[in-house]
């Protein structure tokens, strides 16, 4: 089977997403698929600077610019004016793939096009109009990516035959597509590639969260308001600046920035616990399957964990989480509400010791994706 990965992308600011690309793609060509990835980059990054790099050799990379948060080239589409995706046309025709995997952001004119010439399998890894409408007001960019994705959506799913979701919240959201075509599948990692890192003596009273800026369900100020309650504990957040926050940072909490994870991992082995997400209420999310909380368990971390994990569900033991897991309320100033419970986990935490094969049947990759690569075979023409 050949598949044609479309991937729209910013390669500089998406790292961990690229990480599950690069998974997933190796994963596809181990079961025996043809596969070529078609990224679409609005950064002018090189591949070889990205996860990507050790799929290079089945990666081909258009580069295009993006205006208030939207392509330029899908802009001019609309506009019918002459794009560079006549030439990612041509690329995807040529290639002649038995099916299209793409992962969804807003809507592009391209895929309605192409989805009428090949299968199409679209991811959706969040609700777009609840996360769009909580970033609308951060900025004149994600305002104007609001107000296209508003006035647009209806054209979504038109050519669209299948949906792989990332969680059972997100499948009950999409209107008007026939359920038996939309798969839930959570996201996972290689837990193997992890099985030399993070051995390390993990400090006590230490708390690990990596985030990103700009994204208001990461809960950052939350973090940030909770770190200031617990003095004695030391904080490390990866992936955010201080100058990205309007807030006083403690002395207990260590900004580190964006790093790769090379460089993070170091830091993640100190930790006696680590932290979810913890304000996916802003966006009436209660289900979530975040790519960090897969590293954090594939380091053998224990975390805290403010909504449910549709890892957890697959594994049909709805809210009996295991002992390194803290299940606690999805709501505003939840950290500092549960402060002691916290407290109590923290403390447990330091004498837990948490096993490769605990952590596998919950998020790891070889299982996963070749339920993905059968749901898409389900739509190659005979």
């Amino acid at each position: 089977m050949k598949v044609l990965y479309l991937l729209p992308i910013d390669l500089q600011k998406y790292n961990g997403v690229l990480f599950k690309v690069k998974t997933q793609v190796s994963t596809w060509l181990k079961l025996g698929a043809d596969v070529k990835v078609l990224v679409v980059d609005t950064s002018n990054t090189k591949i070889e600077n990205t996860p990507l790099k050790n799929i290079k050799d089945n990666v081909e990379v258009f580069y295009t610019n993006s205006s208030g948060g939207i392509g330029i080239e899908d802009l001019k589409v609309l506009l019918g004016l002459n794009s560079k995706y006549s030439e990612i046309e041509n690329s995807i025709n040529n290639y002649s793939p038995d099916v299209i995997y793409a992962r969804s952001s807003y809507y592009q004119p391209i895929i309605n096009k192409i989805g009428k010439k090949f299968p199409l399998v679209f991811e959706t890894n969040t609700n777009t109009d609840t996360e769009y409408k909580a970033q609308a007001y951060d900025s004149l960019k994600y305002f104007f990516r609001y107000l296209y994705n508003k006035f647009t959506k209806c054209y979504f799913l038109k050519e669209v035959d299948g949906i792989v979701s990332v969680t059972h919240e997100i499948k009950n959201k999409i209107k008007h597509f026939d359920e038996k075509n939309i798969k839930v599948i959570p996201n996972s990692i290689v837990v193997e590639e992890f099985s030399d890192k993070c051995r390390g003596v993990a400090d006590k009273k230490r708390l690990f969260f990596i985030g990103s800026g700009g994204m208001a369900w990461h809960g950052i100020d939350q973090i940030i308001n909770f770190a200031k309650l617990m003095p004695e504990y030391n904080f490390d957040i990866v992936g955010i600046l201080e100058s990205d926050l309007n807030i006083i940072i403690p002395e207990n909490v260590k900004m580190h920035g964006p790093m790769t994870r090379p460089q993070y991992l170091p830091i993640l082995e100190k930790a006696t616990a680590t932290i979810g997400s913890v304000s996916f209420y802003r966006l009436n999310m209660h289900e979530a399957c975040p790519l960090k909380v897969r590293e954090y368990l594939a380091c053998r971390k224990p975390v805290i964990m403010p909504y449910l994990d549709t890892a957890f569900m697959a594994n049909s033991i709805k809210g009996d989480f295991p002992n390194w897991v803290l299940n606690i309320h999805n709501k505003e100033n939840t950290l500092i509400l549960n402060i002691e419970i916290i407290k109590n986990f923290i403390k447990k935490c330091e004498n837990i010791q948490i096993e490769t094969s605990d952590v596998i049947k919950y998020i790891d990759t070889n299982r996963l994706e070749e339920e993905r690569l059968n749901f898409m075979k389900q739509y190659v023409l005979s």
